[in-house]
């Protein structure tokens, strides 16, 4: 292999990189609901409004986010709680965090009703 094919080897892995990321963008996450913060206008520091609180899951939406079944039993949960907390904590996401916590919640006390009262 010459230095010219290496070149445009080269050449050809960095094009592509910048196209893939030209295309995908920072923080592109096809799996949030709500909008990037990054996607924010940038506002003066008076104007500034305090964060948004973090929306609590619907009783019928903790299966979602933990990513079980509805009839998962209180085992099944708290793996699954555990498994995406994980996630969650290495990538710093302390809304996701609070939205797992929320749903754990939920799926708990929806496991506490009698089953003719669960949806």
């Amino acid at each position: 292999m010459s230095i010219i094919d290496i070149l445009i080897v080269l050449g050809c892995l960095a094009g592509g990189y910048w196209i893939v990321s030209s295309v995908m963008g920072p923080g592109v996450d096809i799996t949030r609901r709500d909008k990037p913060v990054d996607a924010e206008p940038a506002q003066p520091a008076a104007d500034r409004q305090l964060p948004r609180p973090v929306p609590t899951p619907r009783q019928a939406d903790w299966h979602l986010l933990l990513d079980v079944p509805r009839s998962a039993s209180r085992a099944d949960i708290d793996a699954a709680y555990k498994r995406q907390m994980e996630k969650a904590l290495a990538s710093g996401d302390a809304q996701q965090q609070q939205r797992l916590r929320s749903a754990r919640d939920a799926a708990l006390a929806g496991l506490s009703l009698p089953t003719s009262l669960r949806s």
